[in-house]
């Protein structure tokens, strides 16, 4: 159920975004050396975890492994069962993530999910690959469509993680900003708008024949595109390229180009 994977990875994305960010600013700060004089000073204004705050610190993180691996479950069953993919290698790694969550080590099973949700979604682009020569040429405009409509949501879920880096950067150490920084993931929510309905009114009309039934189709899938363009007119898509303060990325600019050839697609 390609759909439903593809729902479901999209989904898990943003969270991902969010916990590979947090990781690397982590790492960022870890990265100068200091002397030792300063190493001292940093573990007395920095003093490690207590049990009891280290005990949270775990529950946490096995809530957000019980949360990402209900939601990675379906996907990787489905994807087995359908023999796509390097079966063994996906079934091996996600069973390695299971015995680390397992054995309490939840955080070091989270940091494995972009590996897997790689491997899940090579496995969709093979099948969709196969898939391609089944169908009618008439068709075939509808299924590039969907491929690149596909690819161009994952671009913007990249991009708006290059965003919530650069604000949370510039933002780390800055007195009363401590909730701000803990606010940025919700930038993941504006893009929730360019949804999957797209995707699915496109997958109708690869297998619908040519007729009214078709042209019926067409008109869904515009009428998609003028909800997705009256969202990308609003101030936040407006501004996030170029006028956001914090980093130049690319958000409503590869939407509209890529709404624009679906749309040549359905003329």
């Amino acid at each position: 159920d390609l759909n439903l994977a593809s729902a479901t990875m999209d989904k898990i994305a943003p969270a991902l975004n969010t916990f590979k960010a947090a990781g690397a600013r982590k790492a960022a700060e870890a990265q100068p050396q200091p002397t030792p004089e300063a190493d001292t000073e940093a573990k007395a204004e920095a003093p490690p975890l207590s049990p009891e705050e280290q005990a949270a610190e775990d529950d946490k993180m096995a809530g957000r492994w019980e949360s990402v691996s209900a939601k990675l479950e379906p996907v990787v069953l489905s994807t087995i069962n359908a023999g796509l993919g390097d079966i063994e290698a996906i079934r091996a790694k996600f069973a390695a993530m299971q015995a680390l969550a397992a054995n309490g080590q939840a955080k070091e099973a989270l940091a494995q999910s972009g590996d897997l949700s790689r491997m899940l979604r090579e496995a969709q682009a093979q099948n969709a690959a196969q898939a391609a020569p089944e169908y009618p040429a008439d068709a075939l405009p509808f299924l590039k469509s969907r491929s690149a409509w596909l690819k161009t949501r994952d671009q913007l879920r990249a991009e708006i993680g290059r965003l919530q880096a650069a604000m949370n950067a510039a933002l780390a150490g800055v007195e009363g900003m401590e909730l701000a920084i803990s606010e940025t993931g919700k930038l993941f929510d504006y893009i929730e708008s360019l949804d999957i309905r797209l995707i699915g009114a496109l997958d109708s009309l690869v297998v619908e024949p040519d007729g009214p039934g078709r042209e019926k189709l067409k008109d869904s899938a515009r009428s998609i595109i003028a909800d997705y363009s009256a969202e990308l007119d609003s101030p936040f898509f407006v501004d996030v390229d170029a006028n956001n303060g914090f980093a130049s990325v690319k958000v409503r600019g590869p939407a509209i180009t890529v709404l624009k050839q679906v749309s040549a697609a359905l003329a």
